[in-house]
């Protein structure tokens, strides 16, 4: 899965997008991530899911929750990571692509970062939703057992 994400994204940056991309203006840098992140690690993502899901390792319920949180784990990591390694390549003269760099990747991360916040809530909102479902029905058995 790792292997195919990668490849998948390379593909896409270097089909889609100006390659070799210098990183040096707002737009590819945008388009880098979008391409990159957002786009490739929906293969790593999917191709993890459909494994658990065949192992039988993961419930049919829980499919869109768990693709969702490998995806957000994957975009953090390589909006972080894949432009600060290619910015600190450049070296100290070109301070400024290193900002054109940090900002379009800090508001990247922010975006991932209110997604993971959110996927997290509604997990939590879902498990607490099951458990009183789950303790209704059981109180209501032990109720007509009971009686």
């Amino acid at each position: 899965g790792a292997a195919a994400q990668a490849t998948g994204s390379s593909w896409l940056i270097r089909r889609y997008s100006v390659f070799p991309n210098s990183l040096s203006q707002i737009p590819q840098i945008c388009w880098f991530l979008f391409l990159g992140a957002f786009c490739g690690c929906a293969i790593g993502s999917t191709w993890g899911i459909a494994t658990l899901r065949l192992a039988t390792l993961i419930a049919d319920d829980q499919i869109v929750t768990s693709w969702f949180t490998w995806w957000i784990g994957d975009v953090v990591g390589v909006t972080l990571l894949t432009p600060l390694a290619v910015a600190g390549r450049i070296g100290q003269s070109h301070w400024r692509r290193v900002v054109y760099v940090a900002a379009p990747t800090s508001v990247a991360f922010s975006i991932v970062l209110a997604a993971f916040f959110a996927a997290k809530h509604f997990e939590e909102r879902q498990i607490e939703e099951d458990f009183s479902r789950r303790a209704a029905e059981l109180t209501e058995h032990l109720a007509k057992e009971l009686d």
